[in-house]
């Protein structure tokens, strides 16, 4: 109409045409395409989006919008068609995460495809390197890093492993645990500041729901969630671990019916106060499951108490807070090299596969990860990497764990029934002294009266 608010169809009848209401005048922009499309378009000179969540819902968003119902929805939608192919309007693809494509010829990261796709605007500001000048710096901190004595060493080796996790092996953790003011969570962004900038992480205070939407954002790079005591259980906690080893969120049903979820591959380091083997007692006491799994779907890094912070990450306290402004480029310079040599990747996933029985029980695939990252790092520095520190804690800390995981849950579990008899006065058991051949006594019973008989 003149107003330009109101789209009519015209209709012949008998000699004459008649106009018939279709619905609100709006002018498509542009239409993003993906797993979260959506179409810009104009209405009465302002600019608005409507996702393509499913027909009703996209057409009900417009409605909503404009304040215009949509009486025509089958003549709405070929209003809009025409009007794109007359116009040209511009499409672009839409992407919800990062990493690798599905013919693994691209990374989505804007340092590396800048311009070759929408991303994600809240974040894109996060993976675009910094200064120049820092170039240089950055790579000279991160060989000194990996040839270094401490648990710096094993946090950038996990986070380098993440972009190759794609050619085979599970997400996985890194949960550092440690009293305050010991340098796990300064220590957890310099290894996620090797592919973007992590200076102000994210924090585990959120739900299960959005740590999976993040993560799986994140996907093949490494991403740090912070406190994990601000979660609302050690539960909330555990279920993270698994779901992360799993490469996938949980399923859910759209309105549609269609099963929704993403795959990913990811290294997530978590920090907080207390161990997870302290959590997991925690759980215990509120759950018949165990889940001693959760200690190897990940590394835990414990940090003792009351040791030299230049003997804990092998790295002064000075250049490590120094070397926070340090971001972007080593990762991106990495990922560009993967992408130019992925051959090298599955030689060196075969030797490091030819190692396995050395690798802790349980946790064969993060090592196999971790020793095909150190045999294409030397390749990508030309240089040896020290793999000291990570046969250091592997052969002190993470095989003893592991070992004494059978013991413990038996030792719980017994624990268990002896409380749970102890609080059954109606249970009577007999030791027999005899051949378990020999007749057995019959048990007495423990009352007469209604109730007990009933029991019985």
């Amino acid at each position: 109409d003149e107003t330009e608010t109101y789209l009519y169809k015209l209709k012949k009848r008998e000699n004459t045409y008649i106009r018939v209401l279709v619905g609100p005048y709006i002018r498509p922009l542009k239409t993003l395409r993906g797993s979260r499309a959506y179409m810009i378009y104009e209405f009465q000179g302002k600019e608005k989006q409507a996702y393509f969540t499913d027909p009703q819902t996209f057409l009900n968003t417009i409605r909503s919008q404009t304040g215009i119902a949509i009486l025509k929805p089958q003549d709405f939608n070929e209003y809009l068609e025409n009007y794109k192919m007359a116009n040209n309007v511009e499409y672009e693809d839409v992407i919800d995460s990062y990493g690798w494509e599905d013919d693994e010829k691209t990374f989505r990261h804007p340092a590396i495809t800048e311009g070759y796709y929408k991303l994600l605007p809240n974040y894109d500001k996060m993976l675009l390197s910094n200064n120049d000048n820092n170039k240089e710096k950055h790579f000279e901190f991160v060989k000194k890093v990996l040839n270094s004595d401490g648990y710096l060493n094993i946090l950038f080796l996990a986070s380098f492993s993440a972009p190759i996790l794609r050619f085979g092996g599970n997400s996985f953790t890194i949960n550092v645990s440690g009293k305050p003011q010991t340098g796990k969570t300064l220590a957890s962004t310099l290894a996620c500041n090797l592919f973007y900038d992590n200076r102000e992480p994210l924090s585990l205070r959120a739900t299960l729901n959005a740590n999976e939407s993040i993560i799986a954002k994140f996907s093949d790079l490494p991403i740090l969630l912070d406190e994990r005591e601000l979660t609302a259980t050690e539960e909330e906690t555990i279920k993270l671990i698994y779901m992360i080893f799993s490469n996938q969120t949980k399923r859910r049903l759209d309105i549609n019916l269609n099963m929704n979820f993403k795959k990913f591959k990811s290294v997530a380091f978590n920090t907080g106060e207390h161990t997870l083997e302290d959590m997991l007692t925690k759980f215990l006491k509120k759950s018949r499951n165990y889940k001693a799994g959760a200690l190897r779907r990940g590394l835990n890094i414990n940090i003792p108490e009351n040791q030299p912070w230049i003997e804990i990450w092998g790295i002064s306290k000075e250049e490590m807070i120094q070397a926070r402004n340090l971001y972007g480029y080593v990762g991106v310079e990495w990922i560009k090299w993967l992408l130019a040599n992925k051959d090298k990747v599955l030689d060196a996933k075969y030797k490091a596969s030819s190692i396995n029985n050395n690798y802790p029980s349980g946790m064969e695939q993060i090592y196999e990860a971790l020793y095909t990252t150190i045999y294409l790092l030397e390749e990508f520095f030309g240089m040896k990497i020290n793999t000291k520190p990570l046969e250091r804690y592997t052969m002190k800390e993470v095989k003893p764990l592991i070992e004494d995981q059978i013991v413990n849950r038996e030792r719980i579990w017994i624990q268990k029934l002896i409380n749970w008899l102890k609080q059954n006065e109606r249970a009577h058991f007999i030791h027999l002294e005899e051949s378990p051949f020999t007749k057995k006594e019959e048990p007495t019973k423990p009352s007469h009266d209604f109730w007990g008989s009933l029991v019985w």
